[in-house]
């Protein structure tokens, strides 16, 4: 995938409306929004001025560049297949059957819209993870990012 369209088309399924669920419903240990914000949480940080610069680079040039791109920026792919704490957490969201973000919609409050961005966030880095394990040759790896980004959608939609 050349971009980011998979993302786009995640985060289109980002709509606001009505929880299928309450937290008191659901449980907080059952809930998978809970492991979607661990999975941002998980993130690597970036740290020193190199960080920063691969950090820049992912979010900003990645997503118009094939996967070709880490035979000339190969510390990029490094990062990504490092991030393999932010890929558990989402895969582990995914394996949940709940996914409710907003605590209780019913108190007559607008409904808080805040994890639309989360999500956002999420996909894009997962989806250049995916990028960084095709070039690498692991397609289980690159499926696996794919099929848990599906289950979010799912989760969402």
């Amino acid at each position: 995938m050349a971009g980011y369209g998979a993302a786009a088309l995640v985060c289109a399924h980002v709509a606001a409306g009505e929880e299928r669920a309450s937290v008191a419903q659901v449980g907080t240990f059952d809930n998978a929004a809970v492991d979607y914000w661990r999975a941002l949480a998980y993130r690597r940080p970036a740290i020193t001025e190199r960080d920063i610069e691969i950090h820049r680079f992912i979010e900003r040039r990645l997503p118009l560049l094939p996967p070709k791109i880490f035979v000339y920026r190969p510390e990029v792919g490094q990062w990504l297949i490092g991030e393999r704490a932010m890929l558990q957490a989402l895969h582990e969201g995914g394996l949940k059957s709940f996914c409710v973000f907003n605590p209780d919609p019913s108190q007559g409050r607008a409904p808080d819209l805040s994890y639309q961005t989360m999500l956002r966030d999420l996909t894009r880095r997962s989806l250049a993870a995916a990028k960084a394990f095709e070039f690498v040759e692991s397609y289980s790896a690159t499926a696996a990012i794919y099929i848990d980004l599906f289950r979010m959608l799912d989760h969402i939609d």
